[in-house]
């Protein structure tokens, strides 16, 4: 791609202040044209399998480039997903556990792998 400039991602510390506001900081749209772009990477998986495509290199050749395209952003996408998991199950462990001060202590005390 000649001509096509690089983007990098930057990535910033989350200011303390909107440490509270972290759940879902992502725009709705945002999160809709990332949906778009997972399905689509989904759908050139299948086509890139079936036989037909196989068998024309250049259509073959077309359908891996967009999938490559697409390869960071869903990554990256499915990696949020599951942040997103990871911190709802502990926002509800949390809640379930207000009263119980073995976990508080286990919460307030980092352990280090």
């Amino acid at each position: 791609m000649s001509g096509s400039r690089s983007r990098s991602l930057v990535v910033r510390p989350w200011p303390s202040r909107n440490a509270a506001r972290i759940s879902c900081m992502a725009e709705p749209y945002l999160i809709t044209k990332l949906e778009s772009a997972e399905r689509t990477w989904k759908e050139l998986s299948v086509k890139l399998a079936d036989p037909d495509v196989k068998s024309n290199p250049s259509e073959y050749q077309k359908l891996a480039q967009s999938m490559s395209e697409l390869d960071e952003v869903v990554l990256i996408f499915r990696n949020f997903k599951e942040c997103e998991k990871q911190l709802q199950e502990a926002k509800e462990l949390a809640k379930e556990n207000v009263g119980d001060g073995d976990m508080a202590e286990m919460i307030a005390s980092p352990q280090r792998a």
